[in-house]
Order: structure tokens, then C-alpha cells, then sequence
């Protein structure tokens, strides 16, 4: 489209320029609205509705039509040279005139700085009180621009890696453009952006199937739906609601895609490959103690903690997974600590040591009632979305120990009903050496501390044909093998 290029501003709109401010399709505020209605009983004129009598049409200003939003809100679409979208109510005379005050402003702008726009661009309006929001967008090349130099910052458009990742941001907010406006859009959308959806998906669930740690947001039975509802689409793609949710598709498409730098020197070809952000190390310490305070419990958490939020990027499915995992270790965490505990009954018919069923208790309580707080405290968060489930790691996560204290905290029902449940078998050290005397006694220790080196050798992986090799030279009482001869390999 073409301006003259001669005009001058006049002090009014120089005035009303220092009021003009860049937004994108993500600051329209478009959910944000409030406004409380008051329904009332009417009158129902006769043949209202159905005769030529019937209530006279409320006019919108010249070259502006109404188009109602698939989710049941209105917009303004003006078709002229330089086409307008807006939410601003039309049928408001106030609202109207300011409208086309900034429009006028607006071309005046473009005409004076002698910008000449290509293809098929249109622009949006926000007003609010005396100030106006705006961008434009370009149906041709897929990108929101303005008429001045910007800072990505001021845009609230987030950091990028290159020009061409800039470029995958700002598509993303025109596909989001088009997902708030699409019932004005002339002959609908072209049949390759729906082949290339299509072909986007369909790569997905060959991804999903074929390895672990695809970096798709969605998984294999989300994507299959997608598509089967997208090939029932065909036929409609210049229907509104069909163009609503096909942009809404690519706008998240187009954010996953500058999560994992698609189309970059070093994108993201992994799930848990970190691209964007360098992760502190681990402390050992605190490792360390969390670990055998856990039975390794806790590092499991951690490991996985930090599997999830790579880069700060959190994957719905991956989470809804960890999740279900978690919930079923503190239900079966709480059933065992609850049957040990009826255990205790047991020891009122033999002699027995108070202190350690006092300590066995102990932990089988906190293991029982972390395990309530842990699953009433995080029934919301089960069944959360991607984005609660980034702001629930987000504020978890700390500089210094990462998710170290909140891993720990996950494992206390485990970890604990393990320590109880040591204590509670311990009772029968205390009743070998009363009945059965010391040799008894220590192969009743021998045998519990078999047990614990298998439990801890299951949690965190030791290999325990090393321990039983080295034990292989020392009988359970503490008596050298005679038989082993003094230069055989340990």
C-alpha cells in the first residue's frame, strides 16, 4: 500500500504522539476484563425480531464491521487501505471518535516517516483513557512490526539468541493476532498452513514413539487427536472458529520451538539437554547428608527435580508423570507405616526395648503424617498445567541448593518409614539375646544388617557382590576362615 508522503503534524498530534505506546498480541488485554452486567426482565415487543417493525439496527461508522470471537466477545474490523482491528466498542460515538483520531494519527505518522508496507498488514488499536496501544500485523510474512526502534525489553518480548530467533518470538505473537481476530480474514487461511500443522504433529508422535526425551510439548495421544481434528478441518478453513484454533495450534507451536532454539546453532535436541541456562553444581555436602539421611531417597528426587525443569522449560506430560509417581510412593509409604504400626501391638506379648519401639514409632508417625501433608498440599498441583507447575518449581528452586531441600522433603515418607521400620525389627536383637543368648543375637544383627545393605544397595545402586566378596574371609561371628588361604584375591 502506498501513503503521499507530504504532510505536516499538527501540534495536537504531536501531543498525541508522546501518548502512543507499543503493545503485542499478548498485552491486549483481551481476558483481563471485569465488567459485572446486570440482567433485568424486559418487555418482548410483538414481532420482535421476526417483522420489518422490528427494533431499529444500532450503525457502526463508516467502513467498520462488528465480528463476534468464537469465545463470544466482539471486535471491529475497518477494510480500507489500511485495515483496523480493535476491541474498543464502536457503537460507543465517544470511543468511536477517539478511534479514528488515532487512525488518522497513526497514518499521518506512517506518512511522515515515509513508510510504505508491502503485502497485507493490518493494524491494532487499544485506547485507554488518552493513550493508545498498537502494533501491526503482517499476514504475508507472519510477524508483528512497528513504526519505531524498540527495546525487546520495552516490548516484553523475551531474550533471543540471534535475529531468526527473534523472528520465531514475534511469530508466535501473530499466530496469537490471529487466534484473537480471525473472523474477518478474507478467504481464510492458506491450505499449507494446515498441511504444515499437520506435518508438524505427525513428526511429534513419531518422535514420542520412538524415543524418551522428545522436546515436544505434547504427547503421542494428545498429538493424534490434534490431527484427526485438524484433518476433519479441511474443508473450513476460511470458517472463523476453524482459524481460531489452527492459529491458537501454531502460536504454541511456535513458542516450543523458541524454548528449544529450533532453526538455531545449538537447539535442543534432547529433553533434559540444557541450552539456554548453565545449572549450578550440586553442593556435596548437603548431597551427602540428604542422601544418607534418605537412604538415597532424597538424590532420586533431585535427579529428577532437575529433569523437569531444564532450562527452566517444564514439559505438562513429564510432570503429570512425576506426579502420579510421587503420590503412589506416599499412599504405599503411609499404608506400610500404618501396618507397622498396628505391628507394635504385637510387642505387648514379649519383653521388649521401650526405646526402640518409642524410636520405630517415631518414624513411623512422621512417615504417616508427611505423607498426609505432602498429598494434601500438592492434590492442586496432580493435575496442574505446565504453567503451575513452572510456577510451583520456580519459586522451590533456589541459586545455591536448587531442588536439594525440596527432594528431601519428598522422601521423608520413604526414608522415614524405612528408619521405623529398622527400629521396629531391631526388637529382635532385644529379644534373641533375652531367649537365645549372644550367638543368637549376632546373627540376628548379621541378618538385619544384610537387610539394610540390600535395601540400600537396591535405592542406590551398590553392588553388593563387592561387600559379599570382601565378607567371604570372616565368618558371621567374627572367626577367620581357616580354609581361605592367606594370598587368595579379595
Amino acid at each position: 500500500m502506498n501513503f503521499p508522503i507530504t504532510v505536516s503534524l499538527s501540534k495536537e498530534s504531536e501531543f498525541l504522539t508522546t501518548n502512543l505506546y507499543p503493545i503485542t498480541s499478548y498485552e491486549t488485554g483481551r481476558y483481563e476484563k471485569a465488567h459485572i452486567v446486570e440482567r433485568k426482565n424486559v418487555v418482548v415487543e410483538a414481532g420482535m425480531f421476526a417483522l420489518a417493525n422490528g427494533p431499529l439496527p444500532t450503525y457502526l461508522p463508516l467502513q467498520w464491521t462488528v465480528h463476534t470471537h468464537p469465545e463470544g466477545d466482539n471486535y471491529f474490523y475497518r477494510s480500507t487501505a489500511l485495515p483496523v482491528v480493535t476491541e474498543v466498542n464502536l457503537y460507543d460515538t465517544e470511543l468511536a471518535d477517539k478511534v479514528s483520531l488515532w487512525v488518522d494519527l497513526i497514518e499521518q505518522e506512517m506518512i511522515a516517516k515515509q513508510l510504505v508496507f508491502s503485502g497485507r498488514v493490518e493494524l491494532f488499536l487499544k485506547i485507554e483513557n488518552d493513550n493508545c496501544y498498537y502494533y501491526f500485523a503482517d499476514h504475508d510474512s507472519q510477524t508483528l512490526f512497528w513504526m519505531e526502534d524498540y527495546d525487546s525489553e520495552r516490548l516484553e518480548l523475551p531474550q533471543v539468541v540471534s535475529s531468526s530467533h527473534l523472528k520465531t518470538a514475534l511469530k508466535e505473537r501473530y499466530w496469537n493476532h490471529i487466534q484473537n481476530f480471525p473472523q474477518h480474514l478474507g478467504g481464510g487461511l492458506p491450505m499449507k498452513v494446515l498441511d504444515d500443522l499437520i506435518c508438524v504433529l505427525n513428526h511429534a508422535i513419531a518422535d514420542h514413539m520412538t524415543s524418551d526425551a522428545s522436546t515436544f510439548p505434547y504427547d503421542e495421544r494428545t498429538c493424534m487427536r490434534f490431527v484427526k481434528l485438524l484433518n476433519n478441518s479441511k474443508d473450513q478453513l476460511d470458517n472463523g472458529y476453524t482459524i481460531a484454533y489452527i492459529a491458537r495450534l501454531w502460536a504454541l507451536i511456535e513458542n516450543y520451538r523458541y524454548w528449544v532454539l529450533h532453526g538455531q546453532e545449538n537447539a535442543k535436541l534432547s529433553r533434559t539437554q540444557a541450552v539456554l541456562i548453565k545449572e549450578p553444581l550440586d553442593l556435596k555436602w548437603s548431597q551427602l547428608l540428604t542422601s544418607l539421611l534418605s537412604w538415597n531417597e532424597s538424590q532420586r528426587y533431585s535427579t529428577r527435580f532437575n529433569e523437569l525443569y531444564v532450562d527452566h522449560y517444564v514439559y505438562q506430560t513429564q510432570w503429570s508423570k512425576f506426579m502420579a509417581v510421587s503420590f503412589n510412593s506416599w499412599k504405599s509409604s503411609s499404608m506400610i507405616a500404618i501396618s507397622l504400626l498396628l505391628l507394635h501391638t504385637l510387642l505387648m506379648f514379649v519383653p521388649f526395648s521401650r526405646t526402640l519401639a518409642a524410636v520405630s514409632a517415631g518414624f513411623l508417625s512422621i512417615s504417616l503424617l508427611s505423607s498426609i501433608l505432602l498429598m494434601h498440599s500438592h492434590e492442586e498441583l496432580r493435575e496442574g498445567s505446565a504453567s503451575d507447575a513452572h510456577e510451583y518449581l520456580s519459586t522451590i528452586f533456589s541459586e545455591k541448593y536448587k531442588f536439594q531441600w525440596t527432594a528431601f522433603i519428598f522422601s521423608l515418607p520413604k526414608a522415614c518409614y524405612f528408619w521405623g521400620m529398622l527400629a521396629f525389627f531391631s526388637q529382635w536383637i532385644v529379644i534373641s539375646n533375652l531367649f537365645y543368648g549372644a550367638v543368637a543375637t549376632a546373627c540376628v544383627i548379621a541378618l538385619l544388617a544384610l537387610i539394610a545393605l540390600g535395601v540400600r544397595s537396591t535405592i542406590s545402586g551398590i553392588d553388593l557382590s563387592m561387600v559379599l566378596t570382601s565378607c567371604e574371609e570372616i565368618d558371621l561371628f567374627g572367626a577367620r576362615q581357616e580354609d581361605v588361604e592367606k594370598d587368595s584375591p579379595v
